[in-house]
């Protein structure tokens, strides 16, 4: 079986627009007299298969996009598009990379890597909560200070909190959010 081929986004659209005036045998037997854009971007060969067989469009990457590299399976944001003749992007790591290997990332991967990066940035793994942590509750408005966080342990999904409540994980990640960390507490003194 023949591989579809590739267009870009540009040859997908002038493909669909001539495909609305014209049947796929009409556009192949006026190539030269209809088709002047095609020849810019492919040949008769490539336009046939694009035609008959199928073809999928290429995705377009430009500056600030998230998008997820192949290898490695990391969510990244590109930094600058064409940085060097053999790489078509550099991603946020400094990394140059071939468009080949990148797909778009979905909201979802979006999103926890955006609160990966917050924690990080923070210098805590994700949800990573220390003795004397605040929290403000989205549902009720209070702020508890944390008396004894879970530290990741999957025996103890549990944090415990000040007057004595006890939140589970996913209760913290679902309505609670950080109101200052313990080394930024200006109230007590810490050895960090």
């Amino acid at each position: 079986m023949t591989e579809k081929v590739k267009v870009t986004p540009k040859m997908d659209e002038l493909i669909r627009n001539t495909l609305k005036k014209y049947e796929r045998h009409k556009i192949v037997e006026k190539y030269n007299s209809i088709a002047c854009d095609y020849k810019n971007e492919m040949d008769l060969d490539t336009l046939i298969k694009a035609l008959y067989i199928g073809y999928e469009v290429e995705p377009e990457f430009k500056v600030g996009d998230w998008v997820v590299h192949e290898f490695g399976n990391k969510t990244y944001k590109i930094a600058e598009g064409k940085p060097l003749i053999e790489c078509d992007y550099v991603l946020d790591n400094g990394n140059s990379v071939l468009k080949d290997y990148l797909r778009h990332a979905t909201p979802s991967e979006i999103a926890e890597e955006k609160e990966r990066r917050w924690w990080r940035k923070h210098g805590r793994d994700v949800w990573e909560l220390k003795k004397g942590d605040l929290l403000f509750c989205n549902h009720g408005g209070r702020v508890h200070r944390v008396m004894q966080p879970n530290l990741n342990k999957p025996a103890q999904d549990e944090t415990r909190l000040s007057d004595g409540l006890w939140v589970t994980d996913d209760e913290l990640k679902r309505n609670w959010k950080v109101a200052c960390f313990i080394k930024d507490r200006l109230d007590v003194k810490t050895n960090d």
